[in-house]
C-alpha cells in the first residue's frame, strides 16, 4: 500500500514506534507496481469519508474533548539498523523538496525515552521528515529529542523537514499565527517546513483563554 501511495506522488506518513517497522516502511524503493496492480488497488476504493460533516462546529462533542479524541483513535485504528536508506524527495510548488515518506508521531505521547528512541532509530535508518501536530500533545517531547540531536551534532535543523498542523479550533485568521507560534515554542525550533490545516472543518474555540492555564500559568490541558 505504501508503494501504491508514493507511486502516485503522495507523501506517506506511516506511524510506528517499532524499529523493524520503520525499516520495513522504507523498503519500497527497489520495485514498482504495474499499471494492472495499481488499478486493482484503486478498485478497492469504497468512497467512504473519514471526516464527515457532523464533525464540524455544531458537533455534539464540541468543544474538542478527551472522550471524542479516544473515539477518533478507535475509528482510525489505533534493532537498530546501520544501513542508511536515502529516501527520495519530490518538489513542492516553490521548488523546495519534501521527503516522500515521513515519520508519523500520532499517539507517541508515552515517555521521553520512547520518543528519543523512535526518532533516533528513524534518523539512523534514513528518515528526515518528522510529522507532528498540536493535538498529538507530543511536540514538546519531540523538541527535547531534537535539541539533544542538534547539541550532539547528529544532525542540523536545515537537514530535517518538520511538519505540524493547526487544529480545528484555531482556523480563525487571528488564531492561526498564535497556534503556529505555540507549536514552534514546544518544538524548540524557529520555523516549520510545512504547516497544515489538520482537518477541513472548523470547531468553535470557546471563550476565555485560548489554552486553559493552571495556577502556575502552565498549560493545563491542550484538549480544548
Amino acid at each position: 500500500m505504501l508503494r501504491w501511495i508514493i507511486q502516485r506522488d503522495i507523501i506517506a506518513i506511516p506511524k510506528t514506534s517499532k524499529t523493524h517497522r520503520l525499516q520495513e516502511n522504507i523498503n519500497i524503493f527497489d520495485f514498482q507496481l504495474t499499471d494492472e496492480e495499481m488499478g486493482k488497488i484503486f478498485a478497492l476504493n469504497k468512497n467512504k469519508r473519514i471526516i464527515t460533516v457532523d464533525m464540524s462546529v455544531d458537533h455534539r462533542e464540541y468543544p474538542f474533548a478527551i472522550p471524542y479524541r479516544r473515539t477518533i483513535r478507535r475509528q482510525l485504528g489505533n534493532i537498530r539498523f546501520q544501513l542508511y536508506t536515502q529516501i527520495p524527495s519530490i518538489n513542492l510548488v516553490d521548488g523546495r523538496k519534501i521527503p516522500i515518506i515521513g515519520l508519523g508521531t500520532y499517539a507517541l505521547t508515552d515517555q521521553q525515552e520512547v520518543m528519543d528512541r523512535v526518532i533516533n532509530d528513524a534518523f539512523d535508518i534514513g528518515y528526515r521528515h518528522i510529522d507532528t501536530a498540536y493535538v498529538y500533545q507530543n511536540e514538546e517531547l519531540i523538541g527535547r529529542t531534537l535539541k539533544k540531536m542538534f547539541e550532539s551534532n547528529k544532525t542540523k535543523r536545515e537537514d530535517l523537514f518538520i511538519t505540524s498542523k493547526v487544529w480545528n479550533t484555531y482556523h480563525k485568521r487571528s488564531q492561526v499565527v498564535e497556534a503556529m507560534k505555540f507549536s514552534l515554542n514546544m518544538l524548540g525550533i524557529e520555523y516549520l517546513d510545512l504547516a497544515l490545516v489538520h482537518w477541513p472543518v472548523a470547531w468553535r474555540s470557546g471563550t476565555g483563554s485560548l489554552r486553559p492555564l493552571d495556577q502556575n500559568n502552565k498549560t493545563q490541558n491542550v484538549d480544548i
